[in-house]
């Protein structure tokens, strides 16, 4: 009885064995290619880590940091006068580099915690910081922003 394995692993090694092999140059140029390709991908990280961070320095705030937003909470259907200030914890997530790098504004995103005692789940929203205390939101995939003010956590603003 022989395993599966085994039989693989000798198929494997007879069609290595008839593949075309590459001269050192080769298989050295290649490596060389290779270690070219990451050294230049983890530069753009490194750059686009500094943008990043640059961004959020400007409002005081780095990757992680937990902000307030401030909504106004209340029953569906309520008048403004009923309406509750609630300021609503979110942490700072790491930005989607694609929209990052093609938005002029600088798009970052944002995660609520959740809040049973108001019957709210968890969620995600695009952000863009528009001063030290005004940003845009809207909730992950729509494209509808509105203004909110924002405080970083335990401010007394």
């Amino acid at each position: 009885y022989s395993w599966p394995c085994i039989k693989v692993a000798s198929a494997m090694s007879a069609a290595s064995s008839s593949a075309p092999r590459r001269s050192e140059g080769e298989t050295a140029e290649l490596q060389s290619d290779a270690k070219r390709r990451r050294t230049e991908d983890l530069q753009q990280r490194r750059q686009s880590d500094e943008r990043v961070s640059k961004e959020l320095d400007t409002w005081g705030l780095k990757l992680g940091s937990v902000l307030e937003v401030c909504w106004f909470c209340g029953e569906e259907g309520s008048k403004n006068d009923d309406l509750k200030e609630v300021w609503w914890p979110a942490r700072v997530l790491e930005p989607d580099a694609r929209r990052f790098e093609a938005q002029e504004d600088k798009m970052f995103q944002i995660e609520f915690q959740a809040r049973p005692e108001l019957d709210e789940e968890a969620s995600t929203y695009d952000v863009g910081f528009i001063s030290r205390h005004r940003l845009v939101l809207a909730a992950k995939d729509e494209h509808d922003f509105e203004a909110a003010f924002w405080r970083l956590r335990g401010d007394a603003w």
